[in-house]
């Protein structure tokens, strides 16, 4: 139970280097003093998961190799990437036991409660009795909106993961409690401002329910649901922020803009990668430019041109593919103007640095692991009788469809304070699988 605790409490820190190394030194004490791959008794299901994240650490170091790209780099992205994805494997150093998931879930609910308590707090502290309705005074209002994270985008990606949860919890135990916690988290979502996360939501409602299998039965109940859902989310952001209405639609509308210098700079880096960084390494689109090298979190620390006070302790060495078609986009002298501050600016995303670090065959083995992900979601879906065990699988199958969408956005898997709580839940549920599944051979 304590450990749990830690991971999640670690999840909530200010201090980024405590969620990038703990999860290592939690693995590194079950190995050597608990020795849980051998005792484990339900290791077998996470073989799937052992093969990809080993092939694509492999793949990882060959193309380091290859490329004689920096070792540096490549230890920060093992530390950026793996960090959150322990947690997995750490939920399998828990005895099987559902009130496990119960108390990891009254975890988040209470820490995310405490951030959106801090969070209004900072906006009455910074806009007075005006935080009735910041964003009247400034479309940026959310960004000081931030819990103990620091990050107001950080903080809206993980209440809606948690009200995507809750959603489906209150809709499948129909217990008011979830229906109330939903309400506070989804109006604190909504307060942080990441416009991104509003409108990938609407994406991914349409999507789930028109990819959904489970709920045929209930097509015509869905869909009122979704329409209601996407009404409601767009309704409360036109009415709450209608400046930030118009600055999307305006970020849309140079989406078409041919002049590269118009153009939104995410879509500068991508065509970067795409195309002009096959013509410097005919191979990159095959195994990258190495890990850490290229557009990653873990590159851009070391870039020098990323963190807003860069420790002494972490060298300066970016890449020449880095320099060359990332720091012209993305640099000191561009963020002086806070305009170009925005999502729509940052040359890099998830997928764009996995293909252009590792190329598509690490690209590959990520899209399996969210491919099998769906898969153990959708398993407990049609096979788990247990209400409140469907309702979570039901929310991590909606928000893994949404996170394919939002790794598109920033290099979201390599922040461990959104991503563990994901990881961490899906180890669980994993667990819940294997035991569903022994069940039903019982029978048999």
């Amino acid at each position: 139970m304590a450990l749990i605790f830690l991971l999640i409490i670690i999840s909530f820190v200010p201090e980024q280097i405590i969620t990038y190394t703990f999860p290592f030194i939690f693995l590194s004490f079950f190995l050597l003093y608990k020795n849980f791959f051998f005792l484990c008794p339900k290791k077998r299901i996470l073989n799937i998961y052992l093969i990809l994240f080993l092939c694509f650490f492999l793949v990882s170091i060959i193309s380091t190799i290859l490329n004689q790209a920096s070792f540096i780099n490549f230890g920060l992205a093992i530390l950026t990437y793996f960090s959150s994805i322990l947690a997995l494997l750490l939920a399998f150093t828990f005895p099987h036991n559902k009130n496990i998931l119960r108390i990891t879930i009254s975890l988040l609910v209470f820490f995310s409660l405490v951030q959106i308590l801090i969070g209004l707090f900072q906006l009455y502290r910074t806009f007075g009795f005006s935080m009735v309705n910041p964003f009247s005074i400034t479309t940026a209002a959310g960004d000081f909106f931030t819990g103990f994270l620091g990050n107001s985008h950080l903080l809206a990606l993980k209440l809606f993961f948690l009200a995507t949860i809750l959603t489906f919890l209150w809709w499948g135990t129909k217990k008011k409690k979830y229906l109330i916690y939903t309400i506070f988290v989804i109006l604190g979502w909504l307060l942080a401002s990441a416009i991104h996360s509003i409108i990938l939501a609407i994406i991914t409602i349409i999507f789930y329910t028109l990819l959904s299998n489970k709920l045929k039965r209930r097509k015509l109940k869905i869909f009122i649901y979704a329409f209601g859902a996407i009404i409601v989310i767009f309704t409360l952001t036109s009415v709450i922020q209608p400046g930030n209405i118009d600055y999307a639609k305006n970020q849309m509308s140079s989406l078409l803009n041919k002049d590269d210098s118009l153009r939104i700079r995410k879509l500068t880096g991508l065509k970067n990668t795409l195309f002009k960084l096959p013509q410097e390494k005919f191979y990159a689109p095959i195994i990258g430019v190495g890990l850490g090298s290229y557009s990653s979190r873990a590159a851009m620390i070391t870039s020098g041109e990323y963190l807003r006070h860069h420790p002494s302790f972490i060298p300066i060495i970016p890449s020449k593919e880095t320099k060359k078609f990332i720091l012209p986009l993305w640099n000191r002298e561009l963020l002086k103007n806070k305009w170009n501050h925005g999502v729509s600016n940052q040359p890099f995303s998830s997928w764009q640095s996995i293909y252009g670090e590792v190329g598509f065959i690490g690209l590959i083995i990520f899209l399996f692991v969210f491919f099998n992900n769906i898969k153990v979601f959708s398993f407990l879906l049609n096979n788990c009788k247990d209400k409140y065990i469907c309702s979570i699988a039901s929310g991590m199958l909606f928000f893994t469809i949404y996170l394919f969408f939002l790794l598109f956005m920033d290099n979201w898997l390599e922040y461990p304070r959104l991503m563990i709580p994901y990881w961490l839940i899906t180890g669980l549920l994993l667990k819940e699988m294997a035991s569903v599944k022994k069940k039903k051979n019982e029978k048999i």
